[in-house]
């Protein structure tokens, strides 16, 4: 059993560092959280709780490599966008002080522009 979530939010702000960008935003719908992210995370994921979660744009075309994305995100009741820029050390930190190492995009692709 994995610990899936899917869901969509609206981009609140964007911060930028090269290829990297941080999204914070409110999430809008919950189509599926699994039983297991669930019980890990009781309550994370609802409509109306902020987000923040980074991306890293890897480029485009057969030889380039998978993009990636944190594998954990930060939520709350009160939006904080501009806490996390892509250089804070939050993004280093292994769970539960920090984000942790990201992992490969498996569908689909991040485009930083």
């Amino acid at each position: 059993m994995s610990e899936f979530v899917h869901f969509q939010f609206e981009t609140a702000c964007l911060n930028f560092a090269g290829n990297e960008v941080v999204y914070g935003g409110v999430v809008t719908k919950v189509f599926y959280v699994s039983p297991l992210f669930e019980a890990g995370y009781p309550g994370a994921i609802r409509a109306g709780r902020y987000l923040v979660l980074k991306v890293r744009d890897n480029g485009e075309g057969e030889i380039a490599p998978p993009d990636l994305s944190s594998q954990y995100f930060y939520t709350s009741t009160v939006p904080f966008c501009n806490i996390f820029t892509p250089g804070h050390p939050v993004w280093l930190a292994p769970p539960p002080d920090g984000i942790g190492p990201m992992v490969n995009v498996v569908v689909g692709q991040i485009q930083v522009k």
